[in-house]
């Protein structure tokens, strides 16, 4: 048996417990469980609002509370300061819609089905806004790209008010509003909203490509971080003014919470969908891949006064366990058939106690991740490829070790990120771990979600069966 520290440096460590010690160890965990039950929630037994923020292609290390140089996050970073922050943070699938629906339901993309961009979330999914709605909140979502309007993500299912209205375009089809634009839609819903507890959601777009150079940032550096910054590609500058800029717009949500005296009772949750590739192994941008810098993604979860402030928690976590641990703090019951766990364990009370309870399933967890082609539009769905349930990538994380599956030409590759990270294929030193590859496509279609687009048919289950994976 092993139970988790968290280290003098925020890390979080196992360690073992002796077998004898096993009935004092579950004791512990339960009188630790109870009290963080009595101390989370308020102590007239209301639930806390909820402010969700997720941020669109944001890379965890670009931003202040990761270790970046540049000032990008001063906001966000104060957040971290007074909240959890979760340095190992892993995205289920670099693509938006589903990324989001992962979030929202606690499910693996080819669990709840929405695997692409354009396949909308079925409607039988249950979403953390209609459990919330059914516990008497008021909900609102105010969204900024194209892909998670209503009609292409499903993600509308639970919310009162789903604003997704974007007249700003890029590309020549997509649609945006700007972090500017949506904020002040979301401060007005906010300060006129009804009484009782609420669960808003805002999205800002802005870090997607094609990159705005922003002023923001560039005005606020020093003499050091403006001889850093002209050492950068154009095309990371301007990445890094787009957070900037939109760190600026989450200031004024944050100060409005203040403003209406609702700091103390608001759950304050930032996360990114996925990061973003500026160009390392030769890739631009999210979607393709599943590299580091495109999984990777910042993960912050604040309640003044209710969960610590200053903690950093290195535990390898999953966007898919938010809904779960969202429903945990909340008091409410935890989803049925959800992948996620909850990580309310990991969060300790008071910057002095150091040892967090037991949480089962944390030791030697294996974190999932997959991607799929393109996008789906409704403009020309005629003419794009079938929707396809088999992953183009499929991966997991177990510790250090990186395991990520090619379907398409059978090659599987090893990394340790703890040694050479993604430079180094070790998978011809450990040739126990090659069947995985085939293994994760079993398992991806035994557990798959088909019907919102009829995936699996028969060109998909000959396509297994020429690779290999299926009968």
């Amino acid at each position: 048996m092993v139970r988790m520290c968290i280290l003098d440096d925020g890390a979080m460590a196992m360690i073992p417990v002796r077998s004898s010690a096993l009935i004092a160890c579950l004791l512990a965990g339960l009188l630790e469980a109870h009290a963080r039950e009595d101390s989370v929630r308020p102590a007239d037994g209301s639930r806390p609002n909820l402010l969700l923020i997720t941020l669109d292609s944001t890379r965890a290390d670009h931003l202040g509370c990761y270790g970046y140089p540049l000032p990008t996050s001063p906001v966000i970073d104060g957040v971290a300061r007074g909240g959890v922050l979760f340095t190992d943070a892993i995205s289920q699938i670099p693509l938006t819609g589903p990324s989001h629906a992962t979030m929202m339901t606690g499910l693996h993309p080819h669990e709840h089905g929405a695997v692409r961009n354009g396949v909308p979330l079925p409607d039988r999914a249950r979403t953390l806004a209609e459990r919330l709605g059914e516990a008497g909140y008021r909900t609102a979502a105010f969204l900024s790209g194209w892909t998670l309007r209503a009609r292409l993500s499903g993600l509308d299912q639970g919310f009162d008010l789903y604003d997704d209205s974007m007249r700003d375009r890029y590309r020549l089809v997509n649609t945006q509003r700007f972090a500017h634009q949506v904020t002040p839609e979301a401060l007005d819903w906010l300060r006129r909203r009804e009484d009782g507890p609420f669960f808003l959601w805002v999205h800002y777009f802005d870090p997607h490509a094609p990159y705005v150079r922003r002023p923001a940032l560039l005005e606020d550096l020093d003499a050091r971080e403006e001889r850093r910054a002209r050492r950068l590609p154009s095309r990371t500058l301007k990445y890094d003014s787009e957070i900037r800029h939109m760190d600026g717009q989450i200031g004024r949500i944050l100060s409005a919470l203040r403003d209406l005296d609702l700091e103390r009772d608001t759950l304050v949750v930032i996360a990114a969908d996925h990061g973003e590739s500026l160009g390392e192994h030769g890739y631009v941008g999210h979607g393709r891949f599943l590299y580091e810098e495109i999984v990777r993604v910042p993960l912050i979860i604040s309640w003044p006064g209710r969960i610590p402030a200053g903690i950093a928690i290195g535990t390898p976590v999953a966007l898919l366990d938010l809904t779960p641990t969202i429903l945990a703090l909340m008091g409410l019951p935890a989803p049925e058939y959800a992948s996620g766990l909850d990580l309310s364990p990991l969060l300790v009370r008071g910057e002095s106690r150091r040892t967090a309870p037991d949480a089962p399933g944390f030791a030697g967890r294996r974190i999932h991740f997959e991607t799929y082609p393109g996008a789906r539009k409704k403009f020309w769905r005629l003419f794009s490829r079938r929707v396809s349930f088999i992953p183009t990538l499929i991966g997991y994380r177990e510790g250090s070790l990186k395991f990520v599956h090619d379907t398409r030409t059978g090659a599987s590759f090893l990394h340790d990120l703890a040694g050479a990270g993604e430079r180094e294929n070790l998978i011809a030193l450990n040739p126990d771990i090659r069947p995985s590859g085939a293994d994760l496509v079993l398992w991806v279609e035994s557990t798959a979600n088909f019907t919102s687009y009829d995936m699996a048919d028969h060109d998909d289950l000959e396509r297994l069966r020429s690779l290999g994976y299926a009968k």
